[in-house]
């Protein structure tokens, strides 16, 4: 039991990280950035919900372009779908 749900979690784990990987990937193709960067922007979008926010937006001025957020947004949809659930910050 215990090596079944260990083989299970792992390979939820990993189903998440190739999602995010693969989010970040995406996003990159749009906007140019570090890793870092990447990764703060598709956290804050999944824990608020879907929203670009006014701090995200002042980090990264390019999201101020509406159609560019809303097409990180929809990757963001993509990659990690879950019914519109976002993640928050602990299981980001």
């Amino acid at each position: 039991m215990i090596q079944e749900t260990l083989v299970v979690e792992m390979r939820e784990e990993a189903e998440i990280l190739k999602a995010h990987h693969d989010a970040r990937e995406s996003i990159k193709e749009i906007i140019e950035g570090p890793n870092e960067s990447i990764d703060r922007i598709i956290r804050s979008i999944k824990t608020n919900r879907g929203l670009v926010g006014g701090k995200l937006k002042a980090a990264f001025p390019i999201l101020e372009n509406g159609e560019l957020a809303a097409r990180v947004k929809d990757l963001i949809d993509r990659y990690f779908p879950a019914s519109g659930k976002y993640l928050d910050d602990s299981e980001a």
